[in-house]
């Protein structure tokens, strides 16, 4: 099956280039010159994957990233930042950029980069389920299990468990896990919510909640290797 790439580029000549080099790998191409014409194909084509400019404005770029996270809610639409450093800042790897190139990008690389991007999609696809120790999510169905038996959680609470899992180990800072799990809601939540949401749901994961790991004064993580 075809895949679709949107490429939302500041520069005619790159975009242009990257558009033929993808058109010749077998993508299907759409292109939107700024953040209201991307929505608008998002909403129309649905993309596997968006080819994302830093040189449009950071404003812009963080608002499209919103849009595809939290108001379309296209988790499996996977995004390829060109970047201007070779260190993104937090702000973008918080909006859950993919994978980032540093510019000058030659095409070439942007097509290696998708493929190396459709090969841990094929595996995340393969492997749906998430765990930690007795904890077991089925991120196709929604469910979560504790030693076998289904526990029943709330949207945050699912989606704060979901985070920690799928950082496999890393720690999320609490800025992060608000921005990530309330969206653009985030900026007017009180930073206690938070703690009051992970109390409920280390509440209802029983024993298993020590898999949940607090770091003082920044934020948490799952055990990989629970006891």
């Amino acid at each position: 099956m075809t895949q679709t790439v949107l490429l939302v580029l500041a520069e005619d000549e790159l975009s242009r280039s990257i558009e033929h080099a993808l058109q010749g790998a077998g993508y299907d191409i759409c292109i939107a010159p700024d953040r209201y014409k991307a929505v608008a194909l998002m909403n129309e084509r649905n993309p596997d994957f968006i080819v994302l400019d830093r040189s449009i404005p950071d404003s812009e770029v963080v608002l499209l990233c919103r849009s595809i996270r939290w108001e379309m809610k296209l988790p499996a639409t996977s995004i390829l930042l060109l970047s201007d450093t070779p260190h993104p800042s937090d702000r973008f790897m918080d909006i859950r950029v993919d994978d980032f190139l540093v510019k000058p990008v030659e095409v070439d690389e942007v097509v290696e980069k998708l493929a190396s991007m459709k090969v841990r999609l094929s595996a995340g696809k393969s492997k749906p389920v998430l765990k930690s120790g007795d904890i077991e999510m089925l991120r196709e169905q929604w469910t979560v299990y504790v030693g076998g038996g289904p526990v029943n959680l709330t949207e945050k609470e699912y989606r704060l468990l979901q985070e920690l899992l799928e950082a496999n180990g890393r720690v999320l800072t609490r800025d992060t896990l608000l921005e990530r799990v309330w969206g653009p809601q985030s900026a007017n939540i009180e930073s206690r919510t938070l703690d009051v949401h992970m109390s409920r749901l280390r509440r209802k994961l029983g024993r298993s909640a020590r898999n949940i790991v607090t770091v003082r004064n920044v934020g948490y993580r799952i055990s990989v290797f629970p006891e």
